[in-house]
């Protein structure tokens, strides 16, 4: 979460160093990403960027929850509306990630969240959502078995890393994203 001083910043000031972020994060793996890029290209010293970040994961998170959906909470609202109907809401939720996923404007954040994320950077940014974002009790949404939701989230984070990771059209990502949804839906045996 930015610092204060970030906060106090001018709204021009605040909006040339979320674009530098956001065009360094949407250009490369956060691994690859440096404090020292990101102040050469805003012309700062390297002491004012930890003014207004704690880190460059700070940062980075901080991109992350302004730029991106929570597409986790947002599957939770639709399979809420349609009566936990889970075929159902993920066909719609499928209509949603093609959109919100290859939005030219999101596209390279997606990218490099999925192709970059590990498991300690998955515990850290669960750490400052937990910390800095409003909490949502997915639990008290539903009554399904959670296995189920992890079940369905691991199939779905693997169609959009794969998406990220071979670089496939919006068609494509959809055509391969349904053959799950049917599989997850009717089983891999299908209706034999």
């Amino acid at each position: 979460m930015p610092k204060e001083t970030y906060n106090n910043l001018n709204f021009e000031k605040k909006e040339r160093i979320r674009k530098v972020l956001i065009e360094e994060f949407g250009s490369k793996p956060f691994d690859q990403v440096s404090v020292k890029d990101i102040v050469e290209k805003l012309k700062i010293a390297r002491g004012s960027f930890y003014q207004y970040f704690e880190s460059l994961e700070d940062a980075y998170f901080s991109v992350l929850s302004r730029e991106t959906s929570d597409i986790h909470y947002i599957f939770m609202k639709l399979l809420k509306k349609c009566d936990f109907n889970f075929e159902k809401a993920l066909i719609q939720y499928g209509d949603f990630l093609s959109d919100e996923l290859f939005k030219k404007e999101n596209y390279n954040i997606y990218k490099y969240w999925y192709i970059g994320w590990n498991e300690e950077r998955e515990r850290n940014y669960r750490d400052y959502s937990d910390r800095y974002r409003e909490k949502k009790d997915f639990r008290s949404m539903t009554s399904v078995d959670f296995e189920l939701i992890f079940f369905v989230k691991a199939v779905i984070h693997n169609v959009i890393y794969r998406n990220f990771y071979h670089g496939w059209t919006r068609e494509k990502f959809l055509e391969i994203y349904r053959k799950n949804v049917e599989w997850i839906a009717k089983g891999i045996e299908g209706d034999k």
